[in-house]
């Protein structure tokens, strides 16, 4: 298997198109059986760190078989506790994304799509998925899941095993849906730094740390939409003064949900 994989590296070596990779993907994926899972595959990656992963709708194991600047390979299978899952989420891909099924069952699956005039990162809870196709998998036969507009889920009743092939080229925002309703209920930054920034803010409101203003107005100016709107909220908390004076700036912000947000705030704070 180990040869498989080095051969599939090889192939797609100088491959720069992410769609082009679907037939050496297949043949790859036609390679892994269940047989394999339990003995030769299982020994080649026992020493691989698995970790669990909301990749579809509940949560899923997740090793990774390849990692390098131009995509992520992975062998992923239902956590022993997704059938008892209440979880009523599905999850956007940030990145185009080929799923492939290496169980003999067929697997039930539903593609959604999102309106095409959405933008990745400016959330709309106004939306909602459609479907866009409903099918069984077959063997090795690679689903393509466009970044974004395609929201991949499966049939939580089967037991299955998939590799998973990722563009490393991703868009900075995963949308999360509600698995009922279809509606979009929050927006979740790919980049876990920036998650790391936007909960030790809101630290710093809460406990009141003045020492830390300078590196809060730094943060003002971050790439990330929602830690700029973070760091202005927890400076308007440690400095009200300077707070209001940088809240002014954000009517300019080039993201149309911080600047319309910096307006609401200022009328209702009447400054």
């Amino acid at each position: 298997m180990k040869n498989k994989i080095s051969e599939f590296i090889k192939n797609t070596k100088n491959i720069n198109v992410f769609l082009d990779m679907r037939t050496h993907f297949s043949e790859l994926s036609k390679e892994f059986s269940v047989l394999q899972l339990n003995n030769e595959l299982l020994d080649a990656i026992s020493g691989l760190k698995i970790s669990i992963k909301s990749l579809f709708d509940g949560s899923q194991a997740h090793i990774t078989l390849i990692d390098n600047d131009k995509f992520q390979l992975s062998l992923v299978w239902p956590h022993r506790d997704l059938k008892e899952d209440t979880n009523n989420r599905i999850i956007s891909y940030p990145s185009d994304t080929f799923v492939s099924f290496i169980t003999d069952i067929n697997i039930t699956y539903t593609i959604y799509e999102l309106p095409r005039h959405l933008k990745n990162n400016v959330f709309d809870s106004s939306c909602d998925l459609k479907i866009y196709k409903e099918g069984k998998s077959r063997f090795g036969d690679p689903i393509f899941i466009e970044k974004f507009y395609q929201v991949f889920r499966v049939d939580k009743r089967t037991n299955w095993a998939a590799l998973i092939l990722s563009d490393k080229r991703q868009l900075p925002y995963r949308w999360e849906f509600n698995s009922e309703s279809l509606k979009p209920v929050k927006i979740i930054s790919v980049n876990s730094i920036d998650s790391r920034l936007k909960v030790t803010l809101r630290i710093l409101s809460e406990i009141g740390d003045f020492h830390s203003i300078d590196t809060v107005l730094k943060l003002c100016s971050h790439e990330s939409h929602d830690v700029r709107w973070e760091a202005i909220n927890t400076l308007i908390n440690l400095d009200y003064s300077l707070g209001l004076k940088i809240l002014g700036t954000f009517l300019e912000d080039p993201h149309p949900e911080i600047s319309k947000a910096a307006s609401k705030s200022i009328k209702m704070l009447k400054v």
